[in-house]
């Protein structure tokens, strides 16, 4: 999933230099079971462990700011998974999603556990003296574990990288509750 930073100052956003980590290869992408297949909304409403590595954003900014996802998981023929990140919302202001690209790293179809790194560029609106809307694109790198814990419920940990102008602004570990929108899959649960 993606954070948005959206209480921040106008101009430069300083920060460390970003250096992307080199892409290794997993092997092949994991197959997922019938049962993570669907749509999934859930809501960070704090972040558990934020640094900030910019003088511009705080702390106490981030680790307050709700953030709510949307995701949907659709199968390929070939029995992989696609993701698609299809709607977030910062502190009750919509994200434009501008990329989105997601890797499954591992699947366990036993107990239903996932775990997935992925990259979005995402496009907020931040409000100078709350009238004059300047426009952000952030990178966000994420690292997620997933457990579903009924076939209605995905529990999500995971850790993320904001990354603004090429500089490191800020590293946020977070957990949620996923809740499947839509038909409920839980007649096809032990069909997985």
């Amino acid at each position: 999933m993606i954070f948005l930073v959206a209480a921040c100052t106008v101009g430069q956003i300083e920060g460390p230099k970003y250096v992307p980590e080199a892409k290794t290869l997993f092997g092949p992408e994991p197959r997922i079971p019938n049962v993570f297949v669907g749509c999934w909304k859930g809501t960070v409403d704090s972040f558990d462990k934020v640094t900030s590595f910019s003088p511009s954003v705080s702390v106490s900014s981030i680790k307050a700011l709700s953030t709510t996802y949307e995701f949907c998981f659709s199968k390929n023929p070939d029995g992989t998974a696609k993701l698609e990140l299809t709607d977030v919302e910062i502190g009750g202001n919509k994200g434009r999603v501008l990329s989105f690209e997601n890797r499954m790293t591992s699947i366990d179809s036993e107990f239903y556990r996932a775990s997935m790194r992925n990259h979005a560029t995402v496009e907020s609106v931040v409000y100078f003296l709350w009238v004059i809307p300047i426009h952000m694109t952030q990178d966000v790198y994420a690292e997620e574990d997933l457990q579903m814990t009924s076939p209605d419920l995905v529990q999500i940990k995971g850790r993320q990288l904001v990354v603004i102008g090429g500089n490191m602004v800020a590293e946020m570990t977070f957990h949620a509750e996923f809740h499947r929108v839509g038909v409920s899959t839980s007649a096809s649960a032990s069909a997985g």
